[in-house]
């Protein structure tokens, strides 16, 4: 996972190795999707899509709490280092929970969805203001 924010332009690669090569590659609102075989420009339905789910989290990275505040409560949780926030009214996400080791770096992420679907993601070497990405992990050179 890569993600880099120039003025108001965002970028993000969100690859996957394993179980098999997939992912996507968002920059200046254009997206292209990751296969096995390489990088191909997404379809309507799937800009639509990681879209839709990047406008919602993308608030979360560039840390806007005015946005935030929009449409979520913040909850911290018994949990040390854990937060949590609430939907305020339908969104993609109902609740999206935050576990920070106790250097205040980002490890796990929750997203529970209105249908119930649940998304953990979990971070390990952590980088933070790396150099800025230019290829996949295959070495293939991005858009």
């Amino acid at each position: 996972f890569y993600f880099s924010k120039n003025e108001d332009v965002h970028s993000i690669l969100w690859e996957y190795l394993s179980p098999v090569v997939s992912g996507f590659y968002f920059n200046e609102g254009r997206v292209w999707i990751i296969e096995q075989t390489g990088i191909r420009n997404a379809t309507s339905q799937e800009q639509s899509v990681i879209k839709k789910m990047l406008s919602a989290m993308i608030p979360w990275f560039i840390a806007d709490v005015k946005a935030l505040e929009k449409d979520y409560v913040l909850v911290e949780l018994d949990e040390e280092n854990t937060f949590s926030c609430k939907s305020k009214n339908k969104s993609l996400y109902k609740d999206i929970s935050f576990h920070y080791d106790s250097n205040g770096v980002l490890r796990t992420l929750v997203f529970q969805e209105e249908s119930k679907d649940i998304t953990t993601l979990k971070f390990s070497s952590v980088e933070k203001n790396g150099s800025v990405i230019t290829s996949l992990s295959s070495g293939e050179k991005l858009p």
